[in-house]
């Protein structure tokens, strides 16, 4: 690692036998997330609609730019669950999100009221991730459905359409679907590393730890390997972890602790920590692969969401954010992709990688792009 980097560039229910009041209350309270930035999503209340043989709420979605939205884009839903207390188990279990022909499709329930081990009935914003499963041409709309079946009926599955993020389940992971929804998903359950992963970590001099998540402790001698490195390679997406960055990184010779595109054949971009300067780090020359730059503005610390977002293959710009929160930029002078995505934890960090609880990779959507929904 470059003791003195050059500076990385900166830019700043409706059933049909159910009564209409029924149906408007369930309607209401069901909002889109409006955080993300990069895919902002809004819609207002929709006309109420009945589904066969369950109670639903109808979802249109409208791209209202020239952009398609691709079949297998993950789409970012809060739900205010504590407004449908009459149909909705104590523990969520009987939701289900439908496509425009009434069949299930991929929903994954990532946190409530900013939870990540909690969630219930009475939750009031849930953040759910749905995967389409048809296109929308730009100007185009589609409709997908918020369904709830019988209380007694427990759609949660770990490879079904109906899941939740690995610390909600009741044991760790039984009940993620993860895999089903996002491009690339591992929750690191149990005690051996999936076969998703390239354990590099006897070249790397790395101690790693799976134990319902994974930790990585510093190398115990200098070089700029991943400990590990995924199998699959990414260009255009983003890619995001859930878990521990540390504070406390220190100064000088090898002192990387980083999560991003990072292969043992080279770097691309990454989040974390380099020299003690915490942000989004990319590659800060092209003639020194190893010679980086950090873009300040990310909170470190406590356990959050951490987003490397790369909006193309083709070009140098590079975002993060934490939490889908304050979102920066800069440019890397990075080898081309696709690159796997690597974890990183040299010789002088300091501090201990992790625990994360999860790594995925989702779709990029193209700012700009606005997906609204209309009454």
């Amino acid at each position: 690692m470059s003791r003195n980097p050059t500076v990385f560039e900166t830019s700043t229910p409706t059933n049909g036998a159910a009564t209409s009041v029924i149906i408007v209350i369930i309607i209401v309270m069901v909002t889109v997330n409006t955080t993300l930035s990069y895919f902002a999503l809004n819609y207002s209340t929709p006309n109420a609609q009945t589904c066969p043989g369950v109670r639903c709420v109808p979802i249109i979605i409208t791209d209202s730019q020239s952009v398609p939205v691709g079949s297998g884009t993950q789409l970012a839903v809060t739900v205010n669950w504590s407004s449908y207390g009459s149909v909705l188990s104590s523990n969520l279990q009987n939701v289900q999100f439908l496509d425009s022909g009434y069949r299930a499709i991929p929903a994954w329930l990532e946190s409530c009221d900013g939870s990540y081990s909690s969630c219930s009935s009475s939750s009031r914003s849930s953040l759910v991730w749905v995967k389409l499963d048809e296109s929308i041409q730009g100007g185009g709309h589609a409709t997908i459905y918020l369904s709830f079946y019988s209380t007694s009926i427990n759609e949660f599955s770990s490879i079904g359409s109906w899941g939740e993020s690995p610390l909600l389940s009741p044991t760790y992971g039984s009940l993620d679907n993860g895999a089903s929804v996002f491009a690339f998903y591992d929750n690191f359950a149990g005690s051996t590393l999936s076969s998703l992963w390239v354990n590099n970590s006897a070249q790397s001099k790395n101690t790693l730890t799976i134990n319902n998540g994974i930790t990585v402790q510093p190398a115990r001698n200098a070089n700029n390997l991943p400990a590990v490195s995924s199998v699959k390679t990414f260009s255009q997406g983003i890619t995001e972890f859930y878990g521990a960055i540390p504070t406390g990184g220190q100064t000088g010779y090898f002192t990387a602790a980083t999560f991003g595109l990072h292969g043992t054949t080279g770097w691309d971009s990454d989040v974390g920590v380099v020299e003690g300067s915490y942000g989004l780090v990319g590659v800060s020359s092209s003639n020194s692969p190893n010679a980086f730059g950090t873009v300040p503005g990310l909170s470190f610390g406590a356990d959050n969401v951490y987003s490397l977002i790369i909006p193309s293959a083709a070009s140098s710009v590079r975002m993060a954010e934490v939490n889908y929160d304050s979102i920066i930029s800069g440019t890397s002078n990075s080898p081309s992709l696709p690159r796997p995505i690597g974890l990183q934890n040299q010789e002088n960090t300091g501090i201990t990688l992790g625990p994360i609880y999860w790594i995925r990779e989702r779709t990029y959507v193209p700012e700009g792009v606005v997906v609204q929904g209309s009454s």
